[in-house]
């Protein structure tokens, strides 16, 4: 205990990480210090946060209010349904909103799920229109599923309700967007942006 102090003392996450480690059980059990490892993992490198991750997945498993800790862990471990199931879980507790439609859609656009993405991101945006997350989900679900003429709306859509200018020729060169600015729709939507 007295080397978690010291180690929280030094403001270094990389000491407080590994002083976690040998707390007693029952102490690293306290939901405040693991919510401190997860960060304090987050801030060193995302190979310490998934280590961390996978280290705590079994005691959040225990409590449904770990659920959304558990949702960063499916995603990289690629277990899509669990991480649909976790944020159900999320939303039994606290009631569906735009945030949890946007998470959602992003687990469906991980898993390629494009149709399933763009389902859940307009529900969000239904939900709560001025929620912005909703849009970019739905814009990379557009995109990469080949519904142009949608995608140029929602470019529309951020561009005059969200106030962003967007650099053509990058927009042009995101993994996954070539195609889409070879297209006639976004050389349309390029047209009219540049008046």
């Amino acid at each position: 205990i007295n080397a978690y102090l010291a180690a929280a003392k030094s403001g270094d996450p990389e000491k407080l990480v590994n002083a976690y480690d040998r707390l007693p059980k029952n102490i690293r059990t306290n939901s405040l210090l693991m919510l401190s490892q997860v960060q304090n993992s987050k801030q060193i490198s995302d190979d310490a946060y998934k280590a961390t991750l996978e280290k705590l997945a079994p005691l959040y498993h225990e409590n449904d209010n770990y659920a959304l800790m558990l949702v960063d862990y499916y995603l990289y471990t690629e277990d899509y349904p669990k991480a649909h199931k976790a944020l159900d879980t999320i939303s039994r507790k606290i009631g569906g909103d735009a945030g949890l439609d946007s998470l959602h859609a992003g687990i469906d656009l991980a898993d390629g799920n494009y149709k399933r993405a763009i389902a859940f991101a307009r529900d969000g945006i239904r939900k709560e229109s001025a929620y912005e997350d909703n849009y970019w989900v739905l814009l990379d679900a557009l995109v990469y599923s080949r519904n142009y003429s949608d995608a140029v709306l929602v470019l529309n859509i951020l561009e005059e309700g969200f106030g962003y200018q967007f650099d053509m020729q990058k927009l042009a060169t995101l993994d996954g967007y070539q195609d889409f600015a070879r297209s006639s729709e976004f050389k349309g939507w390029r047209t009219a942006s540049s008046y």
